[in-house]
C-alpha cells in the first residue's frame, strides 16, 4: 500500500499515461496505483523467453486498471494465457544499439591481470543460478594445465559476491548474446529455448546439451584451437545482430504498446 500510494502521486504529478512493469508484485502495486490515481493504463513486460504467468496479483491487478501485455517473441505472446478484456499483445523482441557497440574499447590484457598471448574467457552472469558457473569453473580447471595462459572473466551484476551463480535466464541472458555477438565474441551457452533463439548453433557459437565440465572443457578447447573458426564465428554473430536485432526496432515494439495502452477507446468500463 505504501508503494502504491508513492506511486499514485508520481502519477498525479507528472500526468503518466502508461506504467511499464515486469512482476506480479510490480503489477499488483502499480495497478492499486493506478486506480486511485484514477488516470493511466499498466503494460507488463515479459522477460525473454518467459510465458504469461497470471497468478492472484496478476489477476487482482488486472480488476484495479486496464491492462496489457509486451513480450519478446509472437509466438510466446499468445500461448492461451492473454486474459480477457487485456489489450492485444505486443511483441517487442530484445536488441542491442551497434552504435553503442562500436564505441567500446576493449581493455588490454594488463588491465586485467593478463598477460600479451594469453587468451581470455567470458562469463556474463547474473544471482540467478549455480550450477553452470560450477561447470565452467570446473571446465577451466580441466584446460589449465595444457592452456597456462588461459584467463577467465566473470562480468555482470553480483560477478563480485562470493557465492557466484551463473545467468540462467531472462533479458541478462538474451542481452549477454547480443552484446557478445556484437562484438565479434563467439558464444558457449546450454542450449534451451532462449540461447537457441539468439545463438545460430555452429554459426555464431556453440550450443551444449549438457553443461557438464568435460563438455565444456572440450568445446573451449576446439575454440581455443582455431583462430580462425573463432574469427568466423564472430563475424557471423555480428552480421545475425545487425541483421534481426536492432534496438530500434524494440523501441518501436514498446511504443506500439504505449500506444495501444493510452487509447482509452480500448480500455474496459
Amino acid at each position: 500500500m505504501n508503494e502504491s500510494l508513492r506511486l499514485r502521486q508520481v502519477l498525479l504529478e507528472h500526468y503518466v499515461e502508461v506504467v511499464f512493469v515486469h512482476t506480479e508484485r510490480e503489477q499488483l502495486v502499480a495497478s492499486l496505483a493506478i486506480r486511485l490515481a484514477e488516470r493511466a493504463a499498466l503494460v507488463r513486460r515479459m522477460p525473454a523467453g518467459a510465458t504469461l504467468t497470471r497468478g492472484p496479483e496478476a489477476r487482482l491487478g488486472e480488476r484495479l486498471a486496464a491492462t496489457g501485455y509486451l513480450f519478446t517473441t509472437e509466438a510466446s505472446s499468445s500461448n492461451g494465457n492473454t486474459p480477457r478484456g487485456a489489450f492485444e499483445p505486443v511483441a517487442a523482441d530484445v536488441g542491442v544499439s551497434m552504435e553503442s557497440i562500436a564505441q567500446v574499447q576493449p581493455l588490454t590484457l594488463a588491465a586485467i591481470g593478463a598477460n600479451d598471448g594469453d587468451q581470455l574467457i567470458a562469463c556474463v552472469y547474473d544471482p540467478t543460478a549455480r550450477r553452470r558457473i560450477a561447470a565452467l569453473l570446473r571446465a577451466v580447471a580441466l584446460l589449465a594445465p595444457r592452456h597456462p595462459g588461459l584467463r577467465l572473466a566473470i562480468v555482470g551484476p553480483g560477478a563480485e559476491d562470493d557465492d557466484l551463480r551463473m545467468h540462467a535466464g531472462g533479458d541478462n541472458a538474451a542481452f549477454g548474446y547480443l552484446d557478445l555477438m556484437a562484438l565479434r565474441v563467439p558464444v558457449l551457452a546450454e542450449r534451451d529455448a532462449l540461447s537457441s533463439r539468439y545463438v545460430a548453433d555452429g554459426i555464431c557459437g556453440v550450443l551444449l546439451a549438457q553443461p557438464d565440465p568435460g563438455t565444456v572443457a572440450a568445446r573451449i578447447a576446439v575454440l581455443l584451437a582455431h583462430g580462425e573458426r573463432r574469427s568466423a564465428m564472430g563475424n557471423a554473430g555480428r552480421a545475425r545482430v545487425t541483421r534481426d536485432f536492432s534496438e530500434q526496432d524494440m523501441v518501436d515494439g514498446f511504443e506500439r504498446a504505449t500506444e495501444i495502452a493510452r487509447d482509452r477507446s480500448r480500455w474496459r468500463t
